[in-house]
């Protein structure tokens, strides 16, 4: 089942194939009869449809991982999820570029681009990837790279950024880094996380604002979100502030020092400062990771942010919450890290948007009651509205988390947008595969 009930209707025909040859007699056979391709890796994808006209792909069994130690590289291939990539690798003291959550298909991840936890040190997904596996609208497999030319070549760059419904891909081959190259101490990063009470929002927010700029291996996210049912004040609005750095402790203690500042742990019930391995790296979105429910992850990427503006998309958040109870798990999520990395590593016809911003701001919503769908869509566009308001920069939102509902010209510019219904008509013409594009 998908991570999410939005947009998911009954396939015309589920398939698990195991063997590139079954793949592509599926491709030939949703070509005769007229059905739309969809692959699943991850199935986090809520803004992919699932219709009556669709065949859906689950490639489960293209688990595979080839390690190329002399190259530094893995082959990553289409069924494969974050979890068995980063566990495979810490055990081989590497790592790669990885989604934030276990769950999460790693080529999904890649194709649209990646944003990641070591975007400050290693970039984007895209520029992580040497080449992909991929089987086209005409059943023929392909392997494309940096190395390819003409009309290959222009594929490859579009499938590393806006990448969905060009194609069918098998497998990604990623840079691979040592451990070592972090400096963490017996490999382990350190989190530092404080729990405040709604009525802190004003004293956390000055807090998050003040991480203007964030060292490349430190990220900081401010979380907006409701006690668990089961916990001693149930549903009650709480503020989440954490801190991870992935380097050595001492950098770590002296890169997040404000949030041992005496005012800011007496405002909090609870705070906590780990060191833990590498694996446990997305641990703090666990709760997260459960199927069913409609969900939608809308993102606003921005270059800035005020305390001001943090506190009001908190207090929108709340109401929203407080008045709409089949959607109190609804959660924002403030991000903030550092571009440089980005900024310096812009590749030539790329289809990358968000290169320049510095802040994401997340709002998952989470609800059960299909009619409150209205209600849910208004508060979105409103508080992302709000997150953008002072913000100096064209509205962009990343490519793997748009909406069925998000415009080309949100994602790429005028050029990258052209240039991927060229290379969509180009590969796709008769719209095998289903694309936002």
């Amino acid at each position: 089942s998908r991570w999410s009930n939005s947009n998911v209707n009954r396939p015309k025909l589920c398939l698990s194939p195991s063997t590139e040859n079954q793949l592509i007699q599926a491709i030939r056979y949703a070509s005769e009869n007229g059905l739309v391709v969809v692959a699943e890796g991850g199935g986090n994808g809520a803004f992919v449809p699932v219709t009556e006209q669709t065949l859906y792909l689950r490639m489960k069994h293209f688990d595979t991982l080839e390690y190329n130690e002399s190259e530094q590289t893995i082959t990553v291939g289409g069924g494969v999820r974050t979890s068995q990539l980063l566990r495979f690798l810490a055990d081989r003291g590497s790592y790669t570029v990885l989604p934030s959550s276990d769950e999460v298909g790693i080529v999904g991840f890649v194709l649209g681009g990646g944003g990641h936890h070591f975007i400050g040190t290693n970039g984007l997904a895209a520029d992580n990837v040497t080449s992909i596996n991929i089987i086209t609208a005409d059943a023929q497999p392909r392997q494309l790279s940096v190395a390819s030319s003409g009309d290959e070549l222009s594929l490859f760059k579009a499938l590393i950024g806006a990448g969905f419904g060009l194609g069918l891909v098998t497998s990604v081959t990623m840079k691979v880094y040592p451990l070592s190259d972090l400096d963490m101490d017996n490999n382990e990063f350190m989190t530092r996380q404080l729990v405040f009470p709604a009525s802190a929002i004003k004293l956390v927010a000055k807090t998050f604002a003040s991480f203007t700029n964030p060292l490349p291996r430190l990220s900081v996210t401010l979380v907006g979100a409701r006690a668990p049912e089961t916990g001693p004040n149930p549903d009650a609005p709480l503020v989440i502030l954490t801190a991870s750095y992935t380097g050595p402790k001492e950098e770590a203690m002296e890169a997040t020092a404000c949030l041992f500042d005496d005012e800011l742990v007496k405002a909090s019930f609870m705070e906590e400062t780990s060191m833990l391995p590498i694996t446990r790296l997305n641990d703090g979105v666990q709760s997260a990771n459960v199927a069913g429910a409609y969900r939608d992850i809308n993102v606003a990427g921005l270059r800035t942010i005020s305390e001001d503006t943090v506190e009001e998309l908190y207090e929108k958040w709340s109401d929203f919450t407080s008045k709409n109870n089949d959607a109190k798990r609804t959660f924002i999520a403030i991000s903030r890290f550092d571009t440089s990395f980005m900024e310096n590593h812009r590749q030539e016809g790329e289809f990358i948007g968000t290169r320049d911003r510095g802040v994401a701001f997340i709002t998952t919503t989470w609800f059960t009651d299909e009619n409150l769908r209205d209600t849910v869509e208004d508060f979105v566009a409103d508080i992302k509205a709000t997150a953008r308001r002072n913000d100096p920069v064209v509205p962009r939102t990343v490519v793997n988390n748009m909406r069925p509902s998000t415009k080309l010209g949100e994602l790429f510019d005028e050029v990258a947008a052209s240039e991927i219904r060229r290379i969509k008509t180009l590969w796709d013409p008769d719209n095998l595969f289903w694309s936002p594009w």
